[in-house]
């Protein structure tokens, strides 16, 4: 690994025709702007002091620069910079690359062996106790009804949730530019490695990750755009005057009939942003002059996950898929393929459509690693009689999720107010 040479090339880099900045120290600038060789034997400029305000007064109303107006940092021209072999469709605003393809294999696994799950009915007792954790969630809900509520019936049943989870990955190259501090660029002087070959893992599988990284050789030095490696620029505040409008008496000077206390009686006041020196410190380049280009590679790993629930009259699918039961078969791969063979025909053709369709989703990105299992969950569909009203409600999976639309004791003011 080595450094980029920085040979001093003589003079700052000139601003644009008809500019008003001051001449560099015991000279002028060239008439000629210099001709910068082809990366990286650009020559940084040296450090800057920014100078006093050597602009004439502005043609323009101080009224149309508003209090505080800054400028922040910009981009440079397209085409004003070399492009770096392997990314010359990068861009600053990024893009997604695709990934080199990779085979599907061909044949699928053995089928995997299932177990049976053996259901434990709940007691009375417990679904009570299910029941009070149902009501304490619910604000305005009483818990009256518990109590004095008849369990006539508990009568277990099961159903079926398929899950499949495929863990992906993305990558994303964009132009970055940041001030270069004078600190070497280390380069081999080999052309960069492309987005996918740069070996990056994530630190986990099946969590959701983002890491980014400059891509090795793809830096180089250019002189700021934004100021033309001045470092400094005229103030947009003031217009370079070094003194703004009086807000207080809107520049008159006189405020309810006396002198503004604020300006004096003069109208301005001196510049905030530039403190009366009518120039600011360029925000692009931070006054360093000179920007360190690079190639910055974003990797994003993410969890894409779809579930599938064999319906249970008069239970919603959601209530389903937010509990967990036994699992009874499950995979995990590179690639997984549709279960077969199972005893519900519902969760087979969920399988074979949710694998089909993970496999061609996310067209930009790596399919890194999959899984898939089914998960039987215990409902209890329980009978009860309160009062002179009868009717069921559901407990579901090992949480004892309760669902019970039609629980008696329910006041709707609080919900009103809420």
């Amino acid at each position: 690994m080595s450094g980029i040479p920085v040979p001093n090339l003589g003079p700052p880099y000139p601003g644009p025709a008809g500019s008003s900045y001051p001449p560099p120290a015991g000279g002028h600038y060239p008439q000629q702007p210099p001709q910068y060789t082809p990366q990286p034997q650009y020559a940084p400029q040296p450090q800057h002091v920014p100078h006093g305000p050597q602009y004439p007064p502005a043609p323009v109303k101080q009224e149309v620069y508003p209090v505080g107006a800054t400028q922040g940092p910009t981009a440079p021209p397209a085409g004003s910079f070399e492009k770096v072999e392997g990314y010359r469709d990068t861009g600053f605003n990024g893009g997604f690359v695709a990934p080199p393809s990779r085979a599907v294999p061909t044949a699928p696994p053995p089928d995997l062996p299932r177990m049976d799950v053996v259901q434990q009915p709940l007691s009375r007792g417990e679904v009570k106790e299910a029941l009070a954790a149902f009501v304490a969630q619910h604000c305005c809900y009483g818990s009256g009804p518990i109590k004095d509520m008849e369990i006539r019936s508990v009568v277990p049943s099961a159903t079926f949730k398929y899950t499949l989870d495929t863990f992906t990955e993305k990558r994303e190259t964009k132009w970055k530019f940041e001030p270069w501090k004078g600190d070497s660029l280390a380069t081999s002087g080999a052309p960069p490695p492309g987005p996918w070959d740069m070996p990056i893992t994530p630190k986990h599988l099946f969590q959701k990750e983002t890491r980014t990284l400059e891509v090795p050789n793809s830096q180089s030095l250019r002189p700021c755009h934004d100021c033309q490696a001045h470092g400094d620029k005229r103030c947009q505040h003031c217009a370079g005057r070094g003194r703004s409008s009086c807000g207080p008496c809107g520049a008159s000077g006189v405020r309810q009939q006396e002198q503004c206390g604020r300006c004096g009686g003069t109208g301005t006041n001196e510049c905030t942003p530039c403190h009366g020196s009518g120039m600011i410190t360029c925000p692009t380049c931070r006054g360093e002059r000179n920007l360190k280009y690079f190639v910055e590679l974003t990797a994003t790993w993410e969890v894409h996950s779809d579930k599938y629930v064999v319906a249970t009259p008069g239970l919603p699918d959601e209530q389903v898929r937010e509990v967990s039961g036994e699992t009874v078969c499950q995979a995990q791969g590179l690639f997984v393929w549709p279960f077969t063979g199972f005893p519900e025909d519902q969760v087979e053709h969920a399988s074979q459509h949710l694998v089909k369709k993970h496999q061609t989703s996310w067209p930009l990105a790596r399919l890194l690693q999959q899984r898939h299992d089914v998960q039987q969950i215990p409902i209890h569909t329980v009978g009860y009689r309160y009062k002179e009203t009868e009717g069921t409600f559901f407990v579901c999976g090992h949480e004892k999720k309760v669902f019970f639309p039609d629980y008696p004791a329910r006041c709707c003011c609080c919900c009103v107010l809420l």
